[in-house]
């Protein structure tokens, strides 16, 4: 039985990152265009991400983990903006705030581990 390449072939790392994100963006924009009919909706529901988009996130995060976060790939095989929202994800994860554009103060005695990585790997 022959198969087609298609089925052989897997994506590569930074093509699920890429997946992942875009899918995210997508299903962000719809629910923003749904919210915006709804205008009384408090500002504190508009921050809150649907299982689907968490889980999104977190799997985007796990596959620049796989990579061990080797900023030379994720550099040459991310367009920009996919990689300025993969780090704005590892912050809202690592730290519950969403970062839009700035970065957030925190003290460097009062953060955790994985947070300290983030806004160094941020700064980077």
């Amino acid at each position: 039985m022959l198969r087609s390449t298609f089925d052989t072939i897997d994506p590569s790392s930074t093509d699920l990152i890429i997946k992942f994100i875009t899918i995210n963006s997508d299903q962000k924009e719809s629910d923003t265009k749904s919210t915006d009919v709804e205008v009384n909706e408090t500002k504190s529901s508009m921050t809150k991400w649907s299982h689907k988009n968490l889980a999104l996130k977190i799997l985007s995060l796990k596959v620049a983990a796989h990579l061990k976060w080797n900023l030379d790939i994720l550099e040459k095989k991310l367009p920009l903006p996919i990689q300025v929202t993969l780090l704005q994800d590892l912050f809202y994860i690592t730290t519950d705030t969403i970062v839009i554009p700035a970065i957030p103060d925190f003290s460097v005695h009062n953060v955790s581990d994985q947070a300290l990585f983030t806004i160094v790997l941020y700064h980077w």
